[in-house]
């Protein structure tokens, strides 16, 4: 999900306020996403009406938009409805089509509010997507999981050797090449 923050609208119906982020499709390829809002209605006492617009130049069909929806508030500036928040990419790479994202409005206190009395703002607060990434180095914790350090930032379990402990691990038997067996003495 993509959450936005949306603060201190214009007053006038028309007012337009536009941000730009970059989702990954299952591929980790990097799609460019356009959203803007526009002032269509404000209502005296009772709030405001907004509509989006979301458009990708990677869309792989013919049409650059991906998602139209609109956003209602509460005389104060508060969010009341969020409409059509799913948008779908086509892709033709080979990832998963439709690559569908869900526009967040309602990010907990950076959620989208509407207010008249200052300059426009839209932005992305958090996604959850990441470009590709290659595995650069890994590690082998003491409870023998495997985590993998990627070149994109992400750390990933890669999996897990089972590990057995022994009282007296002196107590093993050698059975050569770096192999050992459960002794008599090895608790």
């Amino acid at each position: 999900s993509n959450p936005f923050v949306f603060s201190e609208s214009a007053e006038a119906t028309g007012e337009s306020v536009r941000t730009s982020f970059v989702a990954y499709d299952s591929l980790g390829t990097a799609v460019n996403v356009d959203v803007t809002m526009v002032l269509q209605q404000t209502i005296d006492g009772q709030g405001s009406v907004w509509e989006f617009v979301a458009e990708s130049s990677d869309n792989d069909a013919l049409d650059r938009v991906v998602g139209l929806g609109t956003l209602q508030f509460d005389n104060e500036g508060n969010l009341l409805s969020a409409s059509n928040t799913t948008i779908n990419i086509t892709r033709t790479n080979g990832a998963v089509n439709p690559m569908s994202l869900t526009l967040d409005f309602t990010y907990g206190s950076e959620g989208v509010t509407a207010f008249a009395d200052s300059a426009s703002m839209l932005s992305v607060a958090a996604q959850d997507g990441s470009g590709i990434g290659h595995l650069v180095s890994f590690s082998v914790g003491q409870d023998g999981r495997i985590t993998g350090a990627f070149t994109n930032g992400m750390t990933r379990m890669l999996g897990q050797v089972g590990l057995a402990r022994f009282n007296n691990p002196g107590g093993l038997e050698d059975t050569g090449s770096g192999y050992y067996r459960v002794g008599a003495n090895s608790g």
